[in-house]
């Protein structure tokens, strides 16, 4: 569907207050006003929302994750906190590897010494 834009005017405190809300929801300001008007759109059109949630596997589900994110039990990370805590892994990963003992390098001879001493049973 074709998209088009909207000018609207707001008080500073509204403005700040639903960029900080979108930020927390990691959403946009768009989208929250798209899903205000469309839930309005379905309320006077008698439409209601529950014909989205008619499927009780998702609907469980996401009452579920709601109720975990409201109780703590579930903490909605932002994208940038999770890419960080990767790159804090990985970089613990290298400086563990990078403390394992260096290869040591063997000649052809010494592995030939030591597959006659296998085939020898030493």
């Amino acid at each position: 569907m074709h998209k088009g834009k909207v000018n609207i005017t707001l008080d500073e405190d509204l403005i700040e207050y639903i960029k900080s809300y979108a930020e927390k929801q990691r959403t946009t300001v768009s989208e929250i006003f798209t899903q205000f008007v469309l839930n309005l759109k379905r309320t006077v059109v008698n439409e209601p929302t529950e014909m989205i949630l008619a499927d009780p596997i998702f609907r469980k589900s996401l009452l579920d994750t709601i109720s975990k994110i409201r109780t703590g039990k579930m903490k909605w990370l932002k994208y940038d906190d999770v890419r960080n805590a990767r790159v804090q892994d990985f970089r613990k990963l290298l400086k563990k590897t990078q403390r394992l003992p260096k290869a040591k390098a063997i000649s052809e001879s010494q592995i030939a010494e030591e597959i006659k001493a296998y085939r020898a049973g030493r």
